[in-house]
């Protein structure tokens, strides 16, 4: 999820007259991110851009009001370094050296353990676990899909595969590790989406291994299939919504015709290709039956 936009005031209660709040609070102005802490309310936001900023916000807020050392770590530190995650985080994730004391916020999950110096960061003014550390620390403690998006992104925007393998080594009898281990092997560089990175895990569950972004000529040229089977001629292609919407500069019906033509010149060449979107990810056996068909009718070469 991204947070690469403009963020409302962030209002704490020590910060104004309890009257002043109140006021603004019954007007129905003002929304509630946690105890002690408001935004001013944006009723037209999209909802998807409204629970990325309040995610924001969230982290924030936990920041501010809390005194002692902290760094937001896990989908938290994810979310805030710019890596993928499966939903928008509801819960934030901080790491303390101390145990706090007080009434507990079901929003915030606080890890106690200690935190080296090279594995804390800042992002955007906010303390955070280093890039790396965040990666591990997701890998051991996520699901397959989230953990393989999360570290297919470190990797493909030139993170270092052998020293995460040997901080994981390190790391070697603490709790997690094992899985870690499983998800980095399952991990691949070649995904350039998110997309890509579930649709890869769903046919690997599947038992099919294909490789990423192969390289196929055309009579149009050189164009890369998200992943496939060369020997097959057989690919799969990850159709995102961004395609045809932020990334098409405004002309979405060029990018359409674009792609129909990749898709022909792909075809001429010999290939079959099996397009996923969003919704089919939901519905795994079908596109993995779909899949398995065009490799059956296939005649490797």
């Amino acid at each position: 999820m991204s947070t690469d936009q403009q963020l409302p005031s962030l209002l704490l209660t020590k910060d104004l007259q309890d009257d002043a709040l109140w006021r603004q609070a019954r007007s129905h102005t003002l929304e509630r991110i946690r105890r002690g802490a408001y935004t001013p309310t944006a009723p037209d936001q999209p909802p998807l851009e409204r629970a990325i900023v309040l995610a924001r916000l969230h982290i924030e807020a936990v920041s501010r009001q809390t005194r002692q050392a902290h760094w937001f770590s896990h989908q938290s530190a994810a979310f805030l370094h710019g890596l993928p995650t499966l939903v928008v985080p509801e819960v934030t994730h901080v790491i303390q050296h101390y145990r706090r004391s007080g009434g507990a916020d079901p929003r915030v999950r606080r890890h106690y353990v200690p935190l080296k110096v090279h594995d804390q960061d800042v992002v955007d003014g906010l303390p955070v676990t280093s890039l790396e550390r965040t990666v591990l620390d997701c890998a051991r403690g996520t699901n397959l899909t989230e953990a393989v998006m999360i570290i297919d992104a470190y990797l493909h925007n030139g993170g270092d595969p052998d020293r995460l393998n040997r901080r994981v080594q390190e790391l070697r009898g603490q709790r997690g590790v094992r899985l870690a281990a499983k998800h980095i092997e399952w991990s691949d560089a070649g995904a350039e989406s998110p997309g890509e990175s579930r649709t890869r895990v769903l046919l690997r569950r599947g038992g099919l291994y294909p490789h990423t972004q192969v390289v196929v000529h055309t009579h149009l040229g050189r164009f890369r299939v998200d992943m496939g089977w060369p020997e097959y001629r057989v690919g799969v292609e990850y159709d995102g919504l961004a395609k045809y919407t932020r990334l098409a500069e405004g002309d979405p019906a060029k990018v359409v015709f674009e792609e129909k033509r990749r898709q022909d010149a792909l075809e001429d060449a010999g290939w079959s290709i099996q397009r996923v979107t969003h919704a089919d990810l939901r519905n795994p056996d079908r596109l993995l039956a779909a899949v398995r068909h065009r490799l059956h009718r296939a005649r490797p070469r």
